[in-house]
């Protein structure tokens, strides 16, 4: 599963520059090309540090002019909820920053149909109803080997048509609500993927995972190829 291995780091600090690297180079290389740059994010508590770092760079390696930020999954709750993964990274990064509005791209969860709005978004940027094929996407992992909000179980991981569901509230994860989420053919077709997985637990089920010959989590449904597994046991 692991074709490129995992990449261990001491510090979620030393892990987070890492991914930074990742999407500096990223950003680089679509500026480079005079090529739009979408990059799409995960919530979680993991990429809070790597977050702080956009923050820290104020627009000097990440052309805030060129990136448009999407993100992965939301939990169905208001921006101003503590539990909302958009306005997580607003107030770590997107409130600190001179990004423009036009540029950023979260699940408007206080309509009647999110699914629906946040595809037809993904159609208007990337000018088709296809499956769009964003420069990079970060995941994580949540310590049932689920990733974006695509849970054990779910009919959603089978999904082929659609490009983003919403999906019930997940019966034994918090907070306990319904989430929006991009399907695997979205994510499959990412130019690359960044895994940001934290905590010895999530470790150890990683390593358990990498001994499988089937497919038991939704993590595996992921692609191995142009993936990398970014780790710390902090």
């Amino acid at each position: 599963m692991f074709e490129n291995g995992l990449i261990f780091f001491k510090t979620k600090k030393q892990l987070a520059k890492s991914a930074f690297d990742i999407v500096a180079e990223t950003a680089s290389r679509c500026k480079e090309n005079n090529l739009p740059c979408r990059i799409a994010l995960s919530g979680g508590t993991t990429p809070d540090a790597l977050f702080k770092l956009f923050a820290e760079d104020a627009g000097k390696k990440l052309p805030l002019d060129l990136i448009d930020w999407f993100w992965v999954d939301e939990r169905i709750v208001p921006h101003e909820n503590e539990d909302s993964n958009y306005g997580r990274a607003k107030a770590l990064f997107i409130d600190k920053l001179n990004i423009p509005p036009e540029k950023l791209h979260p699940v408007q969860t206080n309509i009647e149909s999110p699914a629906d709005c946040y595809a037809k978004e993904l159609e208007r940027v990337f000018g088709s109803k296809s499956v769009p094929r964003f420069d990079l996407i970060l995941l994580g992992m949540g310590g049932d080997g689920h990733t974006a909000s695509m849970f054990p179980g779910s009919s959603g991981l089978w999904e082929k048509k659609l490009n983003v569901l919403e999906v019930p509230a997940p019966k034994n994860m918090q907070p306990h609500v319904p989430r929006i989420t991009l399907t695997f053919p979205v994510i499959n077709q990412a130019e690359k993927i960044i895994f940001m997985v934290s905590g010895q637990e999530k470790c150890d089920l990683l390593r358990y995972i990498g001994s499988l010959e089937k497919t038991v989590y939704p993590v595996q449904l992921v692609r191995t190829e142009d993936v990398e597994w970014l780790v710390t046991e902090e």
